[in-house]
């Protein structure tokens, strides 16, 4: 009587099987902030939030800074943006985001401070070139 299947299909599955389980999943590849408490790690400016920013942050996560906001932001970290996306971890949520891509970016930690990572601060140059990159895209 024959075998259903040879031998050396079987073997040829199961190297196959092995080398398939070597490939990591997509969201393994992904980066992503490196946080610590809910604070970023790494060099950061903190900056304080006026009222007209704190009602702005409840309605939407685009936050446009002040001059002297931006002023403070190319003095610690070589750009003065006029504007960030703000994240939030009041109340402990947590941030699950890839940062591919990723400019000008803020973390709320309390309800009128918010701290910059200086590694993502661009220009407002480089930010418009940045967005229009990944709209052609």
């Amino acid at each position: 009587m024959q075998p259903l299947v040879s031998v050396n299909r079987i073997r040829g599955a199961l190297a196959l099987l092995a080398l398939w389980s070597l490939v990591p999943a997509p969201s393994a590849l992904a980066d992503g902030f490196d946080m610590k408490d809910g604070r970023f790690q790494g060099p950061v400016t903190v900056l304080v939030l006026n009222d007209a920013q704190v009602e702005a942050l409840a309605k939407a996560p685009a936050l446009k800074l002040t001059k002297e906001q931006s002023a403070t932001l190319a003095s610690a970290a070589g750009a003065g943006p006029s504007e960030v996306y703000v994240y939030t971890t009041i109340g402990g949520a947590e941030i699950q985001d890839c940062t591919c891509g990723a400019y000008n970016v803020a973390m709320r930690f309390s309800d009128r401070q918010i701290e910059v990572p200086h590694q993502y601060v661009v220009s407002d140059e480089e930010a418009a070139r940045r967005k229009a990159e990944a709209e052609e895209e």
